[in-house]
């Protein structure tokens, strides 16, 4: 059940995160043609982990270095390294979040990452670690009930 997808940003490669499955489905893009041929699944949940989920969006850091996943019911955001030639993805690990996480977005730099619970009405905000990936929790914002869209731009400045 695939559910939203993203492209990488230098590679012919979309990701879409599959909503029923739990994971992540890399696919070759073939320019000519147009056809996708699936090269990796890789899990968004931690080992063990069997309670209800689901996933929702999927987006890939403007870098080309970081992929996120939503996971709803784990409640979190999984984070995914991205194999530079390959495309390929390595688990960076699943960071909590708020309630139903539907929506989240990067910032056009790829510096902040920010989800809205659905369930909890609360927006959550987490700087990402240039590095590695990861994602340390900011604050936290109340939004009102069921957000249901995160959009990051940049104003100018």
């Amino acid at each position: 059940g695939p559910r939203h997808y993203c492209f990488h940003p230098t590679l012919d490669i979309l990701y879409f995160s599959n909503e029923q499955g739990c994971s992540v489905t890399g696919y070759r893009l073939d320019t000519s043609t147009g056809t996708l041929s699936p090269f990796q699944t890789i899990t968004t949940l931690p080992d063990g982990y069997t309670e209800t989920n689901t996933c929702s969006q999927i987006q890939i850091s403007p870098s080309g270095k970081f992929l996120y996943a939503g996971n709803r019911g784990h409640n979190s955001i999984a984070g995914f390294s991205v194999d530079a030639s390959t495309g390929r993805l390595t688990t960076i690990g699943q960071a909590a979040t708020e309630a139903v996480p539907s929506a989240f977005s990067l910032d056009p730099e790829g510096n902040f990452l920010f989800a809205a619970g659905s369930e909890s009405g609360r927006l959550a905000s987490y700087r990402i670690n240039g590095d590695t990936g990861e994602l340390t929790p900011l604050e936290t914002y109340s939004v009102g009930q069921r957000p249901s869209d995160v959009l990051m731009t940049n104003l100018g400045g």
